[in-house]
């Protein structure tokens, strides 16, 4: 259910700027109108503007999948209207009991539309959509829903597609809707229909499942997206030229998030230098009955030379592989030892992985092959990039642990400071956030840690490399601040951060890299 405050900000976003444009009393439609909430707010603003009840009951229509609930929500809506046989049969003809995705195109064009539709889950059995749905809805919508996206997805399509031109909309959707890839096709679908002019955000309404979200304000316009401002409402309250956020839904989260607006001109990324994967169900299920918990598989990591069999007297055979999972990996560090990690459903606190029993299974031997490569690997779901090089292949990937293999070992740790740069966090930010579970971190895929830019100035991108691995070298806090700083001073150098914005970028970046590290 949408709260009371937020469904009168829905209602508001949506209906005001076409009171304020235009006589007469616009048509407003919800989808998805449970107990009908948003249909309430808006009726009382249509009120409060003069409109006639009769004249709002005719206005206002409103799809409910489930009988009871749409019988509440027609209660509601005739109580604030006086009541009276007129309004009341109105209202019953006006709220349908339907799945609104299903509901004749036709009855569904509105000049206002506000929503909170559901969000379902499609990793999960209880929430998946059924294939009779998913083959409705791609015969409905093409391409643009499909695969793991949101039902919220399909209702944003069906919505935009619903406004009349000149139309506005106010959804409230999941924050990963911004940027997340499944979302991917139908962002461009809405796009082709209407303008995002305003999003509004507020970490104080959480649904179900901890879900944070953010409401979209649409405006059907002739052409679609234009070269626009986009207004910033709720906990950040300012307005996005269009050279700043360019079309990208992401930007909002960014800009949301205080993250400093930077895109580095065109250049090189980090896929010409490197390939990347990301483990997924095979990788992970084929580790079970491989790990263990060995403290003497560990043992000389984060050394400046391989791990021998001197080095590692603890083990009889080097033949255990230290597993990292993503919370294992701080801003070029590995926490392995240092604290437990869960695997499979077990803690470790060393946790290790058996060779023998890896290269018995086939699925496992070309991952294994991978892990014995130098190699950075890269963490998700964190506030800023984190990633530790492998310079030695002497570490095994958890799912979904990013793995970073260079075509020549010669440019690891410039691979590593071009990912670990300030730069990148926050050019991953302004593109990808919103992907992820919490509004306060990013979460890449290994094809977007490929497209992130590599600097420009090579000499200062070799100094930001070598104060990376002093970094590593520092033997106290002291020293790694030191280096830390000097790291990031090198690397806006190295990608020509402009001096009005190296300070904002450095600020924001290295107390969230420092706390990765410490934490």
């Amino acid at each position: 259910m949408t709260p009371p405050e937020l469904a009168q900000r829905v209602a508001e976003s949506a209906l005001a700027p076409w009171l304020r444009q235009r006589r007469g009393v616009p048509s407003v439609l919800d989808p998805a109108c449970g107990t009908g909430n948003l249909l309430v707010a808006a009726a009382r603003i249509l009120l409060s503007n003069g409109r006639p009840a009769v004249a709002v009951a005719r206005a206002l229509r409103g799809v409910e999948i489930d009988r009871e609930t749409a019988d509440v929500a027609r209660t509601r809506i005739v109580s604030l209207l006086g009541g009276g046989a007129a309004v009341e049969r109105i209202v019953r003809s006006n709220v349908r009991v339907a799945d609104a995705t299903a509901v004749t195109p036709g009855w569904l064009q509105a000049d206002v539309v506000v929503a909170n539709p559901p969000f379902l889950g499609q990793l999960k059995r209880g929430t998946a959509i059924d294939r009779a749905t998913a083959t409705r809805w791609r015969r409905r919508f093409g391409d643009a829903v499909g695969g793991y996206a949101d039902p919220a997805a399909a209702f944003l399509l069906l919505i935009a597609r619903a406004l009349r031109d000149g139309g506005r909309a106010c959804v409230v959707l999941p924050r990963s809707m911004l940027a997340v890839a499944s979302a991917d096709p139908v962002r461009r679908a809405v796009g082709e229909l209407a303008e995002l002019s305003a999003v509004w955000m507020d970490d104080r309404f959480v649904f179900d499942a901890g879900t944070r979200v953010a409401a979209l304000t649409l405006v059907r316009r002739g052409g679609g997206q234009r070269a626009s401002a986009l207004r910033m409402e709720g906990q950040v309250d300012t307005e996005l030229p269009w050279a700043v956020w360019r079309g990208r839904w992401s930007a909002a989260a960014a800009a949301g998030a205080g993250v400093p607006a930077l895109e580095p001109g065109q250049a090189r990324v980090v896929g010409n230098l490197a390939s990347a994967t990301a483990d997924f169900r095979d990788q992970f299920y084929g580790m079970r009955g491989t790990l263990c918990d060995d403290r003497h598989a560990g043992r000389g990591l984060n050394a400046f030379r391989p791990r021998t069999a001197a080095i590692d007297r603890g083990a009889s055979r080097m033949d255990r592989l230290p597993v990292l999972t993503t919370g294992l990996i701080g801003w070029n560090a590995s926490h392995w030892g240092e604290r437990p990690a869960r695997l499979l459903g077990r803690s470790f606190q060393h946790p290790a992985a058996r060779v023998p029993a890896l290269l018995s299974r086939p699925v496992m031997r070309g991952w294994l092959s991978d892990a014995l490569h130098p190699k950075i690997l890269v963490a998700t779901q964190t506030p800023v990039i984190e990633a530790v090089v492998d310079p030695f292949g002497e570490l095994a990937p958890g799912v979904p642990v990013i793995r970073l293999l260079p075509h020549d070992a010669a440019d690891l740790w410039l691979l590593a400071a071009a990912v670990l740069s300030p730069a990148c966090s926050a050019v991953a930010w302004w593109r990808h956030a919103g992907a992820g579970l919490s509004p306060k971190a990013i979460k890449l895929s290994a094809r977007q840690v490929l497209d992130l830019p590599l600097p420009t100035g090579l000499a200062a991108w070799k100094r930001s490399a070598e104060w990376l691995q002093r970094f590593r070298r520092a033997a106290d806090d002291r020293g790694r601040m030191e280096a830390m700083t000097a790291f990031a001073q090198a690397s806006a150098d190295a990608y020509a951060v402009p001096r009005d914005r190296r300070e904002a970028l450095v600020r924001w970046w290295q107390p969230l890299a420092w706390g990765t590290f410490r934490r």
